[in-house]
């Protein structure tokens, strides 16, 4: 299970909970599109003593997609028989007009990975009023 990680958030917490249900090996993903984010992340990370490895990735074009892809490429390469399980941590809207706010990159790593049959993804809903 890959859980893509924005930053150390309530709903990403939420995304690692359910990870632990669902069982498997479960890796957290940062895809650094700043590079002064990564001592950050992984400073917060190691704080917190989250038990899930974190995997920084970089982007120096600031794609969230290519990065994704090079690292299951890396490891569909060792394992053929690889199935790949995105938990996109995802805020519920209260209201209509924050949809357009929210939750776009789950959107677009969705459309990303739709025709790749060893990719699922699922949504993580978190209250916006629990954040």
């Amino acid at each position: 299970m890959l859980i893509l990680v924005e930053d150390l958030n309530k709903p990403v917490m939420n995304a690692i909970r359910y990870a632990r249900l669902l069982a498997g090996e479960t890796v957290a993903i940062h895809v650094q599109i700043n590079p002064s984010d990564r001592e950050r992340i992984e400073e917060r990370w190691k704080d917190r003593g989250i038990d899930v490895p974190l995997v920084v990735l970089d982007s120096a074009d600031g794609s969230i997609i290519r990065p994704l892809t090079v690292f299951i490429d890396g490891i569909r390469k060792r394992q053929k028989r690889s199935l790949f399980i995105f938990l996109l941590p995802e805020l519920i809207d209260l209201k209509w007009w924050q949809r357009f706010l929210h939750n776009q990159t789950a959107r677009l790593i969705e459309r990303a990975f739709q025709g790749d049959d060893g990719v699922v993804t699922i949504r993580v809903p978190f209250p916006l009023t629990g954040s």
